[in-house]
């Protein structure tokens, strides 16, 4: 599971993950999806939800190395 803290965009902005949640409907058959709130920017106080594996993800970029969607900054 994801943990909560801060956690830095691959294109630099700033994100607290709140938690990762599982549908309780069929929490068996999909995917833990994190919660997380944006910091600043156009964007700030939206409270967004991503697939985990998503959110943890490699971004991959053909002229560039690849990096990680959300780096983990602190508790």
């Amino acid at each position: 599971m994801t943990p909560p803290g801060l956690y830095r965009h691959y294109k630099g902005g700033l994100y607290r993950v709140l938690f990762t949640v599982q549908d309780s409907t069929n929490g068996r058959d999909e995917a833990p999806m994190v919660c997380y709130v944006a910091l600043e920017g156009d964007h700030a106080g939206n409270i967004c939800v991503r697939d985990e594996a998503e959110f943890n993800g490699v971004m991959d970029f053909h002229a560039r190395p690849q990096m990680l969607r959300f780096t983990w900054v602190k508790a």
